[in-house]
């Protein structure tokens, strides 16, 4: 019999990029487990209906694919990240298998009410998988102890053998990004700075909203010094393909995809993604506030990108996989 796995997957109906690289990762280091079995998609960002909720019910698992999920507050219907109604903890009940799961921001512990919907929902017969430290005490907090700390999967890839490949002087070009929902002053500090250290400097839009608030917080005469990258996953790849080119940005994910395609990235911590991540894998980070102070000399020096991963987690969570795949 045919194994089937339902996917969450968090890039449909979003206007984050990121969740697309995240999903992208995921089924590249999942993809000989996905070849063996019969795959479905249902949306995270939007209600799942009836088609999306006979799927995970017809599935052994139903794997939810990255990104800050998980939070302290139930919102019926009204999570932009993970949607879920009542009428969805059914077909859920016990078949959700979390894959590099983030908990949104620093809150306090979890509500009773979300406790109990983590329980019902999250399997207690497959091992979780989280991308920090951080989310699995929260998890833990909920009572759900089968969880491991197997870093964001977008980084598994980034062995220490690939690192080595990573330049660690400066470029003369760099591509920068903005996050529209988390503004602040020193950004523009940002962009003066890389204007004034490199011979080119690139803007990508990882959601369509960040180019409106560069235009709003940029001099025109400083906006037309930049050249914007079409908003396109697949732009942002060609450019990243060619190499010879640094990231230095506010966008986690604009970040980790520079280092997949094999170029030095300094990712500005604005939340406790990147500061969680960083912590436990070593992820080159720069605190916001410190961009005056730092970030220049940060640039002009030579860093090494050594990635920190763990292992033994990872294979633990991809292992158990094996007991749904028919031997050959």
């Amino acid at each position: 019999m045919i194994a089937r796995i339902n996917l969450m997957d968090t890039s449909i109906t979003t206007d984050n990029l990121g969740d697309k690289i995240i999903c992208d990762s995921i089924v590249n280091e999942l993809n000989h487990i996905l070849n063996e079995v019969y795959v479905t998609n249902t949306s995270t960002h939007d209600d799942i209906g009836a088609v999306g909720r006979k799927s995970i019910n017809n599935a052994e698992i139903s794997i939810l694919l990255g990104t800050n999920a998980l939070s302290s507050y139930f919102k019926v219907g009204r999570s932009d990240i993970w949607k879920i109604n009542f009428k969805d903890l059914i077909p859920l009940s016990n078949k959700v298998l979390l894959c590099g799961v983030g908990w949104r921001n620093y809150q306090d512990e979890a509500t009773v009410l979300q406790k109990l919907t983590y329980q019902r929902m999250f399997t207690n017969q497959w091992i979780h998988s989280v991308r920090d430290d951080h989310t699995k005490k929260m998890l833990n907090k909920c009572g759900i102890s089968n969880v491991v700390n197997t870093s964001c999967p977008t980084l598994w890839g980034l062995n220490q053998d690939f690192c080595k490949t990573i330049p660690i002087q400066k470029s003369g070009r760099v591509v920068f990004t903005l996050t529209r929902h988390k503004t602040d002053p020193n950004d523009l500090v940002m962009i003066k700075i890389l204007i004034e250290n490199y011979d080119q400097v690139l803007f990508w839009p990882q959601q369509i909203e960040d180019y409106d608030y560069l235009c709003a917080l940029a001099p025109t005469e400083l906006v037309s010094e930049i050249e914007i990258v079409p908003p396109s996953l697949s732009a942002y790849d060609s450019l990243l393909d060619e190499k010879g080119i640094d990231f230095v940005g506010t966008r986690l994910h604009g970040g980790i995809r520079a280092m997949q395609k094999g170029n030095r990235a300094l990712v500005v911590s604005i939340d406790n993604r990147a500061t969680e991540i960083s912590r436990d894998t070593k992820l080159p980070t720069i605190k916001r506030n410190l961009i005056p102070d730092q970030l220049e000399t940060i640039i002009q020096s030579s860093f090494e990108t050594n990635i920190r991963l763990p292992h033994e987690e990872i294979n633990k969570w991809k292992d158990q996989f094996l007991k749904i795949i028919p031997k050959k």
